[in-house]
């Protein structure tokens, strides 16, 4: 279709913001509702600020008569226009009275006669309901009567479908309908006398193993001794040992490589075969990789046996000349437990 800036009798600020919102032709205008089309109308003049006044329904329509003259052709105009005082700002949500709807047949089973009760105006917390509800009863003033400002008792004997009796399905704001269960709504005065009794919360006997030992684990077993197991329990216990004995084995490989090769210094004729001893290296490289440098601590994920340059934690298991490493997998076998060379936490591999 034709581009709006050549259209006759088209408004130059006109032009100007439709094209900013990303309405270039005729086409593009016609394919929108008008409620969507203000809506970005108002989002482009905000930022940009080409009019002094915010576009609403009844002026982006006459904005856009030259087209319909021009086109023969009329803008999707069927989201009713919403009246800004319909809607309640949050600040006056404590003092704004709330309605519910209800049905005929609970107005005729209660006998309830709506020219008796107080009347007022409809109002709604979102923009979405005020147009879900003037879609289906029209645009013009909807007014309404105060059934009850009570909260409303049911009977523990009631049926779900006795308690939901009351809203009017015929209104529909287009998202999951919630019902609220006025039984469980106290009075003031009641709960100043009575206040909230709330029933604790039952809870299992049995020990939480992930925290604390079982009974017999620790049954006679000195609490300061290295033998009582104490931490969190690892989540992969039987792997953290594994990669301890591989750290090991990797250990005395590369120990026995160094000192089978000085033999050779000693008796190159009688220990010839020594020279094969840097396979060993070799093999403990292999072991390392596939084994001990997956072991981890549970709590800060930190590798227990991957070489790093920061400072570890004073609670870490150390032996002078031999580090940490080598000391945390042997106390980690020996005693089913050990600190993590980094952040301390006590670790137990057994339950």
């Amino acid at each position: 279709m034709k581009p709006i800036h050549d259209v006759e009798n088209m408004q130059p600020e006109a032009i100007e913001l439709f094209e900013a919102a990303g309405y270039m032709d005729a086409e593009t205008i016609f394919d929108h509702q008008i409620s969507k089309i203000t809506h970005e109308l108002i989002k482009a003049n905000s930022v940009l600020e080409i009019i002094d006044t915010e576009p609403n329904h009844a002026v982006v329509m006459q904005w856009l008569k030259p087209l319909e003259v021009k086109f023969g052709k009329f803008i999707d105009d069927e989201t009713p226009e919403i009246d800004p005082s319909i809607l309640i700002e949050p600040k006056e949500i404590l003092n704004t009275p709330f309605a519910v709807p209800v049905s005929e047949d609970f107005m005729q089973k209660h006998h309830i006669d709506l020219s008796e009760l107080p009347s007022g105006t409809v109002r709604f917390l979102e923009k979405e309901q005020a147009i879900a509800f003037l879609s289906n009863h029209g645009s013009g003033p909807v007014s309404y009567n105060v059934v009850s400002n009570q909260a409303t008792d049911y009977p523990s004997n009631k049926t779900e479908n006795e308690k939901t009796e009351l809203a009017d399905n015929s209104v529909s704001t287009g998202k999951e309908r919630q019902i609220l269960d006025r039984s469980r709504i106290v009075k003031m005065e009641t709960y100043q006398k009575e206040g909230s009794r709330v029933a604790p919360i039952e809870r299992n006997e049995d020990v939480n193993i992930t925290k604390t030992t079982k009974k017999e684990t620790n049954e006679g077993v000195n609490p300061e001794s290295k033998f009582y197991i104490k931490g969190v329990l690892h989540k992969s216990a039987s792997r953290f040992k594994s990669g301890c004995r591989s750290f090991i084995l990797m250990n005395l490989l590369i120990f026995l490589s160094f000192a089978l090769t000085s033999l050779v210094l000693v008796d190159r004729e009688q220990f010839w075969w020594a020279v094969w001893a840097p396979l060993l290296v070799v093999l403990a490289i292999l072991i390392y990789l596939s084994g001990a440098q997956r072991s981890s601590c549970p709590i800060c994920n930190q590798k227990q046996f991957a070489p790093k340059r920061c400072l570890r934690h004073k609670n870490a298991h150390h032996w002078a000349l031999f580090g940490y490493m080598l000391p945390t997998a042997i106390h980690a076998l020996l005693y089913k437990w050990f600190r993590c060379i980094f952040c301390g936490t006590s670790v137990r591999l057994k339950e």
